[in-house]
């Protein structure tokens, strides 16, 4: 402390940036070893000693110490809202004279585990559903699942929104099936939408897929079921059979048959999904969506659900769809994911496809029998 008040009185500039100024030299030895601390005033607020600290700050302060200025790794106030407490954030921002926009403090804020500081930035007329790149501050903590700052959001009027795929991934991708139930009771309290989608995929979908990517990549597959998951949403209200007018999946159960293992469907079926539900665009069923892709054993399982009638009432739809897998596409069912996805976005070349069912579908409603070509 002697040595502090020496070099300040010694007129030491206290807002010297370089690492190895004798006053910044002297804040970090107190341990202070983050590359984020490059200016006294975040030395002295990252000071190992509390009660030392406050001192410290209101002498740099005192000394005029600039809360704003900007150095390589940010301001002293930005690092005072992602890691310290909020009287040390009050002290800062009373000794600043530049405006601040309380909605991007938020943003910062998110990222603090040390105190939550939310009611205050609230309080200074932070829009807790203002989206900064596409996401709120609300998506932000759930991605971090800091459920104390969730809470706090939700109490003060933030909502959800899972038409954005921003916040669908911000509540299903994560490693543990628990937590993303935890996050849906507290959203459901809150008045989410559950059913709400962009017309290409919903909340239902979004967990089908991250559950899929963790089990590629995760060791340990049984940490994210999606099962409990799909099972809390649907007794709570989702939409299995929920038609997505914008996609050439347009269901749940559409999208399992042709790109997941059979249990999947099977398990959506018990959980009441339609087998026998159809529509009149994309891959209209969930037999020709099974059978283009080359889902043999689902193909089988779907016809022998009550409701299929593929031969019976779409005079040989299903054997013509059945002969587009097998002959038309070997090509495409050859490859695996990630090589789709470099030679073409497999929407856009769905939706080719899908346009040729389409022009099938309307042959046999005029009683045509017609074969696909390859493409």
């Amino acid at each position: 402390m002697v040595a502090f008040d020496a070099l300040v009185e010694a007129g030491l500039d206290v807002n010297d940036t370089p690492r190895n100024s004798a006053l910044a030299q002297l804040l970090q030895r107190g341990g202070i070893s983050d590359l984020e601390v490059d200016t006294p005033l975040k030395g002295a607020l990252k000071w190992s000693n509390n009660n030392n600290k406050k001192v410290f700050v209101r002498k740099l302060l005192e000394r005029g110490a600039n809360v704003s200025l900007q150095s390589p790794h940010g301001n002293a106030l930005g690092f005072a809202i992602k890691h310290s407490s909020a009287e040390d954030v009050r002290m800062l921002l009373d000794a600043d004279k530049e405006p601040h926009d309380p909605t991007h403090l938020l943003h910062l804020a998110i990222s603090n585990e040390r105190e939550n500081l939310v009611p205050l930035l609230v309080e200074m007329g932070a829009d807790v559903n203002k989206r900064v790149e596409g996401c709120t501050a609300l998506t932000e903590v759930l991605k971090q699942n800091n459920i104390p700052n969730v809470r706090s959001l939700l109490d003060l009027g933030a909502r959800i929104d899972f038409s954005l795929w921003q916040d669908r991934e911000a509540v299903t991708n994560t490693e543990w099936s628990d937590d993303v139930i935890e996050r849906l009771e507290l959203l459901l309290q809150a008045g989410m939408d559950i059913n709400a989608s962009d017309g290409k995929e919903n909340l239902l979908l979004s967990i089908l897929a991250w559950s899929h990517v963790a089990h590629r990549t995760s060791r340990d597959v049984y940490e994210y079921d999606y099962k409990d998951i799909v099972q809390w949403a649907i007794e709570n209200g989702a939409d299995i059979n929920q038609i997505l007018y914008q996609s050439v999946f347009p269901t749940i159960l559409i999208t399992a048959a042709s790109k997941y293992e059979p249990d999947t469907v099977q398990y959506l079926l018990e959980m009441g999904a339609d087998p026998a539900l159809q529509v009149g665009f994309g891959f209209g069923s969930a037999l020709v969506a099974a059978a283009f892709s080359g889902r043999y054993h689902a193909c089988r399982f779907l016809l022998r659900q009550k409701g299929v009638y593929a031969n019976r009432r779409h005079r040989g739809f299903f054997r013509n769809a059945f002969y587009a897998a097998v002959s038309g596409h070997l090509d495409y069912l050859s490859m695996d994911e990630d090589d789709r996805r470099r030679l073409v976005p497999l929407d856009t070349r769905e939706v080719a496809l899908s346009e040729s069912f389409g022009k099938w579908i309307t042959g046999h409603d005029k009683g045509e029998e017609a074969f696909p070509t390859s493409t």
